[in-house]
């Protein structure tokens, strides 16, 4: 009996894979050979996928870059928009209450500085000053996360404070049924 093992190198049976040269009959490949081929192999597979990974990322973190700089932009033309509206309604107080009006032209220089300063940094430099600001000014970050709140489950709801759910209009008191005998007092 031999100590040799079926599989293993020395034996009579093959010992991996083989090859045939052109005509002849097929020959061993040695497993010692196989091995280190198949590592190089998958090393190769596996540094081209992580190349295009890398290409993928890149491309996918410039759209959104981009896409965020539009928004950025967008929020900008918004702020000088309501800055703008807002020095149009202190010129049209300036006559009947021109206290007001001085408070509403504060309001509308400083938005407008907002959509100046918004449109001047990048994404990034946005985030980081709101979350210093944050840090800075925790109540009043929460006072504003409150009324955001307030806001959108109003929105949500849908309708008005005014009664508009009851069927009820504003200023119209609601006279109840006269009915034959019942009373709904108590």
């Amino acid at each position: 009996m031999s100590d040799q093992n079926p599989g293993s190198a020395g034996s009579q049976g093959r010992s991996g894979p083989t090859k045939t040269s052109s005509g002849g009959p097929a020959q061993a490949i040695p497993a010692a050979t196989t091995i280190p081929t198949v590592g190089y192999v998958a090393q190769e597979a596996g540094g081209q996928i992580r190349e295009k990974a890398g290409a993928l990322a890149a491309q996918v973190g410039e759209k959104a870059k981009g896409f965020v700089s539009n928004q950025v932009a967008g929020g900008a033309d918004y702020l000088d928009q309501i800055g703008r509206s807002a020095a149009a309604a202190a010129d049209t107080l300036e006559q009947n209450a021109p206290q007001l009006a001085g408070y509403v032209r504060d309001v509308a220089n400083g938005v407008s500085d907002l959509s100046k300063t918004v449109r001047d940094q990048s994404p990034e430099v946005l985030l980081q000053t709101a979350s210093n600001y944050v840090r800075q000014n925790p109540a009043l970050a929460l006072g504003a996360a409150v009324v955001c709140g307030f806001v959108v489950t109003r929105f949500l709801q849908g309708g008005t404070w005014s009664g508009s759910r009851s069927g009820h209009t504003p200023g119209m008191i609601s006279q109840p049924a006269a009915s034959a005998g019942t009373s709904d007092a108590f």
